[in-house]
């Protein structure tokens, strides 16, 4: 029987075999909707409560989602409305159609996630409640058309990554690679050359390691980016499992050219559907100033 923290999240996020599938980024416990025999609905709500001590608290609702999902015979669609209290906004996260092609391969189109990165870009699929520094300079959502084919993957994108690595225009060339190692090693390799209409071309290398033994988790992560400055950043985290329901994390992220972070994090399942993640974060910049800690506390509803 899967445990609630294992339907909490699946470290190993970018699977591109899972990938090449209807997308769903953590095997988080959704309900998954049945509104027609090829057409169903998931999604989640986040609320948190957090402060720091250089700014007052906030409570409230951070993002409400919905993953409406099709699929019939080798075609399968996937669209995800996404509203985000920071923005006041409500948008179109995905929208994209896979064609399996069979033999493990398969092509989409549309706007769909990046391959790259360890953390998911969804707060069900998280260990804790923020993202690290060091992904910051990662892409984010793209419009274009992808390829994948077991453990391997390739993506032609217009460089829409929701202000991250903006490129101008132009087109950028994703490729991945995942593979298991063996003995609980699983390994990540991918790159990102941007073709800008106007401007210097720029490229993103990121790569990580995840090892699992016993009730330990740890994970290993490199991004270098030379889009604007040239940095290399980088994460190590460790995740214990307490129980079938509950983990500690603590994670350490060196942003190249901002400065490093340290994170501790409880998660744990109040119900099949409910989980809460308490944290605290010291984050240091470079140069001058002083330490700032925030705490958090999330509450992740998913449907």
């Amino acid at each position: 029987e899967t445990s609630k923290l294992t339907q909490l999240h699946i470290y190993m996020k970018k699977q591109i075999a899972i990938a090449s599938a209807i997308l769903a980024a953590s095997s988080y416990s959704f309900a998954e909707i049945a509104l027609t025999e090829s057409l169903s609905v998931e999604g989640f709500v986040d609320m948190s409560w957090s402060d720091t001590d250089i700014s007052e608290s906030t409570l409230g609702i951070d993002q409400v989602e919905f993953d409406f999902l099709f699929s019939a015979g080798a075609v399968s669609a996937q669209v995800d409305v996404e509203y985000e209290e920071a923005g006041n906004a409500t948008e179109i996260e995905q929208a994209f159609v896979t064609y399996d092609l069979g033999n493990g391969s398969a092509f989409t189109a549309g706007r769909f996630a990046s391959q790259l990165g360890f953390e998911d870009f969804e707060p069900t699929g998280l260990y804790q409640y923020s993202n690290a520094i060091s992904t910051r300079n990662l892409p984010g959502y793209d419009q274009g058309i992808k390829y994948t084919i077991g453990s391997f993957g390739i993506a032609v994108v217009d460089g829409v990554t929701d202000g991250q690595i903006a490129d101008g225009g132009g087109y950028s060339i994703e490729v991945a690679y995942s593979t298991e190692l063996g003995e609980g090693l699983n390994g990540f390799v991918g790159a990102r050359f941007n073709e800008p209409d106007t401007g210097a071309d720029s490229h993103v290398i990121n790569a990580y390691l995840t090892y699992e033994t016993g009730a330990w988790l740890f994970a290993g992560e490199v991004a270098q980016n030379d889009a604007a400055v040239d940095t290399t950043d980088y994460q190590i985290m460790a995740n214990y499992t307490l129980s079938d329901s509950s983990s500690v994390t603590a994670r350490y992220a060196v942003a190249e050219d901002s400065g490093d972070a340290i994170t501790l994090a409880y998660l744990t399942a109040l119900a099949d559907n409910l989980a809460l993640v308490a944290e605290v974060t010291q984050f240091s910049p470079d140069g001058s100033g002083d330490d700032v800690v925030g705490s958090a506390v999330e509450l992740l509803f998913t449907f």
